[in-house]
């Protein structure tokens, strides 16, 4: 019994070591092969093979494009299963129709140069949404940050980390996924998610593509945390200088336009949620997001809650700035997303494409003040016609109309009215070129 027991023992360390050096010959052979199949570009790496521990590393990539004569570094990319016998069985499981209980993908220190055209080239697909337009609101002719602004923002060079992959537990049949993207100059940014109800897909894949329902999943925990490198601070440098304006004046014209897209859409909560805003979108700021659901909760239970109980039962915890953000309410009118114009509020605030100013400062007046009876005012007196009915048209072509309700050096404020309210636009007196009373009533 004991020498069977051994030439099992020692047949399966054979096997474990000859897989070994197979799978070595074989990660060298799969990426000479990639590398080679690649056109137009030019490929090499330092070294590649597979560790004790079952990871797949490929070390100084280094990636070279004729056509724009970029160069793409690649400090390391680590392929890893956990441990050397599932690397060794992995393409036989996967051929099963079985994916590994732990699996990730880590690279270290990807860095590029960002090209103009290229990124004029990925603008032409962007397709920005309602968050990306609201961050850009008062930028200027900028909508929304896509690859362009990006750039002309300052992001010329792109260095990051990543880090994803996922551990499952057949026993609790929890499945664990984590992603940490840090890219340096900008934001870090790390998810980790766990949810129950993943072993059919475990055991063959090919289910996600026959009938596997995600609402039958049980979340467990999601947690996302983010830290701010830099990437506030450039977008208000470019969104100050696009629209003309100190950063302050344009901090303050941004929340404004915030503040009136929130009430169109009807927003409302227990805590400030344009402080809120503002601190989340602060310099260097930290900020942490945790959901623990109750036990039980799964996501086709999401259909049965309003949005306040949703908020109890999914147990949101939010930390800005180590301070904890008590949200219990939060609600919006029906249909308000459907309502809401940011073309039109761009319009209103006359900042957006060329085609949003174009409008002439005739359509904002009042019909019975046409503008041949607006009265010129030097531009130095302004202080005289605070609470006046005021047109203020600046170098850069721009005008701007409203009540005049601040005037402190050369800071000029001036109150735009909407159905929903009235924001405060603070305006730069040393770039005015006009400024033009409306009659008194």
């Amino acid at each position: 019994m004991k020498k069977f027991l051994a030439v099992v023992l020692v047949g399966g360390l054979l096997a474990v070591v000859a897989g070994y050096f197979g799978m070595q010959w074989r990660v060298q052979k799969v990426a000479d092969d990639v590398l080679s199949s690649l056109f137009f570009v030019d490929a090499s790496y330092q070294d590649v093979g597979i560790d004790l521990n079952g990871n797949i590393n490929v070390n100084n990539l280094e990636i070279f494009v004729p056509a724009t004569q970029t160069n793409i570094s690649i400090a390391g990319i680590r392929f890893s299963t956990g441990s050397l016998l599932n690397t060794v069985l992995l393409e036989k499981r996967f051929n099963d129709g079985k994916l590994p209980e732990n699996l990730s993908l880590t690279i270290n220190s990807f860095s590029a140069p960002l090209d103009r055209s290229m990124m004029s080239s990925l603008d032409a697909f962007y397709e920005p949404d309602v968050a990306s337009q609201i961050q850009a609101l008062g930028c200027g002719r900028t909508v929304a940050f896509g690859p362009e602004a990006l750039y002309d923002m300052g992001l010329g060079y792109l260095t990051f980390d990543l880090t994803m992959g996922y551990q499952y537990n057949p026993g609790s049949d929890e499945l664990t996924s984590t992603t940490d993207l840090y890219i340096d100059g900008v934001s870090n940014l790390r998810m980790d998610q766990t949810y129950i109800g993943f072993g059919s897909v475990m055991s063959d894949y090919r289910n996600v593509l026959t009938g596997f329902n995600p609402e039958s999943l049980t979340p467990v925990s999601l947690s996302v945390d983010l830290v701010d490198l830099g990437f506030n601070a450039l977008r208000n440098d470019y969104c100050a200088e696009q629209a003309g304006l100190s950063v302050a004046e344009w901090q303050d014209l941004h929340l404004g336009m915030v503040a009136e897209a929130m009430d169109q859409v009807g927003l409302s909560s227990d805590v400030d949620l344009l402080k809120l805003y503002s601190d989340l979108t602060a310099q260097r700021v930290r900020a942490s997001l945790s959901l623990r659901p109750l036990p039980g909760f799964n996501m086709a239970d999401l259909a049965f809650y309003d949005t306040a109980q949703l908020l109890n039962v999914l147990d949101l915890v939010l930390v800005v700035n180590n301070e904890e953000v008590a949200v219990s309410e939060l609600s919006w009118t029906d249909g308000g997303l459907e309502n809401l114009d940011l073309a039109e509020l761009r319009r209103a605030f006359r900042v957006g494409t060329e085609d949003e100013v174009s409008t002439t400062a005739e359509s904002s007046e009042p019909a019975s003040s046409p503008r041949r009876i607006l009265t010129e005012v030097p531009v130095s007196s302004l202080e005289q016609h605070v609470n006046r009915n005021i047109l203020i048209e600046r170098r850069d072509g721009q005008t701007f109309s409203g009540e005049l309700i601040q005037v402190n050096g050369n800071r000029v404020v001036i109150r735009t009215r909407f159905s929903s309210g009235y924001t405060d636009l603070p305006l730069n007196r040393s770039e005015f070129s006009t400024a033009k009373l409306y009659p008194e009533d």
